[in-house]
C-alpha cells in the first residue's frame, strides 16, 4: 500500500514540473501582428501573465512526461532538440520531436527550422523573435549554457509577457521550453543563474546574435 501511494505521488510531481504556473487556456487572448490575429493560450507564471503559441502547453507536458530532453543522456544536442520541439509545436505532431538524431544537417533535415538569421543588434533580434511568436511560430534562440554566459545553449521561445512593449522588447519578456530538462520557464537577465540571451562572441564564436525561424 505504501509503495502504491509513493508511486502515485511521484507521478503527480512529475506531471506538474513548473511551480507557480496557472493555465487559463479556456480564455484565449488575441495577439495581432502585421494585420493577422493569432489565438494564443494565456498563462500566469510567478505573477506575470504570458501569451504563448498554440500547442506549447500540451507539447511541454507531453515531452516532459516522455523524459525526452538533454538531461536523459543527450549532451551537446540542444539545437537538434530545439528544432524538434519547435517543429512539433507548429505541426501538432508531438512524436516528431523524438526523432532527433544529432545536430548535423542530416539530423536537422526532419524539421522546418532551417532559417538561421544573424543580427549585429540584440534589440533587432529580440524584436524579430517577438514578431514571430506573435504570428504563432516559436523561434529558437541562442542562450547561455553556463552561469557566466561563455557557453552556448539553444531552446525554443514559445511566448512573451502580455505587458511586452513591441517597440522595446526585452529578453526577460520571453518564455522558453528549456530543452535541457523540458521545463517551461521564463527568461531572466545575466547574473540570474538561469537562462539569458548570449551572443556567439560571448562563447568564442565569430558571430553576434542568432535566431532560427520556421520556413
Amino acid at each position: 500500500m505504501v509503495v502504491i501511494v509513493l508511486v502515485i505521488v511521484a507521478v503527480l510531481v512529475w506531471s506538474f514540473p513548473v511551480a507557480g504556473i496557472k493555465s487559463t487556456k479556456e480564455n484565449p487572448s488575441e495577439v495581432r501582428s502585421g494585420g493577422d490575429t493569432v489565438i494564443t493560450e494565456t498563462f500566469d507564471i510567478n505573477n506575470s501573465e504570458y501569451s504563448i503559441v498554440n500547442n506549447a502547453e500540451a507539447f511541454q507536458q507531453y515531452i516532459y512526461a516522455a523524459h525526452h530532453c538533454q538531461a536523459y543522456g543527450y549532451p551537446d544536442m540542444c539545437l537538434g532538440f530545439s528544432m524538434g520541439y519547435a517543429d512539433s509545436i507548429v505541426t501538432g505532431d508531438f512524436e516528431k520531436a523524438k526523432h532527433v538524431v544529432n545536430n548535423s544537417p542530416q539530423g536537422l533535415s526532419h524539421y522546418g527550422y532551417s532559417g538561421r538569421k544573424l543580427f549585429s543588434s540584440k534589440e533587432e533580434m529580440l524584436k524579430e523573435a517577438y514578431l514571430e511568436i506573435a504570428a504563432g511560430r516559436p523561434v529558437i534562440i541562442h542562450i547561455n549554457g553556463n552561469t557566466n554566459g561563455t557557453s552556448r545553449h539553444y531552446s525554443p521561445a514559445v511566448g512573451f509577457k502580455k505587458t511586452t512593449d513591441p517597440n522595446n522588447v526585452q529578453e526577460t519578456d520571453f518564455l522558453i521550453i528549456d530543452v535541457y530538462d523540458a521545463k517551461l520557464e521564463p527568461m531572466n537577465g545575466k547574473g540570474s543563474k538561469t537562462r539569458f540571451i548570449t551572443s556567439g562572441r560571448d562563447c568564442g564564436w565569430a558571430y553576434d546574435y542568432e535566431l532560427y525561424k520556421y520556413y
